[in-house]
């Protein structure tokens, strides 16, 4: 964990416009990126140098539901979907579970990015401009 520091410098507002998805994302990708983008914008977390960021963490949101809808419509009672039985009659984890689990694993990496898990959450703090209040990152511009 990163020590969260006192004198760490709150983020700015971006400003301009919620960006919108890009258009090769999936349609549950662009649905989740709808949901989330503008509260990301308006806490200084979502500028156009970070759509790209955004776009991987929104499909890798969509491909770990996709692979629980999955699992979840290949479920009995005795498995849940979590094994298959091979051509041979071996019972062996469902590779679709080992989808899920990667995209879950590059869900919470790419939630982190965004301050979207608790700990990352701690250390970034940001904080909107207030109205006719410069930016003082615009200084270094």
């Amino acid at each position: 964990h990163r020590p969260i520091s006192d004198d760490q410098a709150p983020r700015p507002a971006v400003e301009g416009p919620v960006p919108q998805p890009p258009s090769h994302l999936p349609a549950g990708a662009k649905a989740y990126w709808h949901r989330i983008a503008a509260g990301l914008h308006a806490d200084g977390l979502l500028a156009e140098r970070y759509e790209m960021a955004l776009a991987i963490h929104c499909w890798d949101v969509s491909l770990w539901i996709d692979a629980v809808e999955v699992l979840k419509s290949q479920s009995d009672n005795s498995t849940r979907g979590l094994t298959i039985i091979t051509e041979k009659g071996n019972e062996i984890q469902n590779p679709v579970l080992g989808t899920a689990n990667k995209a879950a694993e590059a869900v919470l990496k790419t939630a982190d990015l965004f301050a979207m898990t608790p700990d990352s959450a701690q250390r970034i703090r940001a904080v909107p401009l207030n109205e006719g209040q410069d930016d003082p990152a615009s200084a270094y511009c």
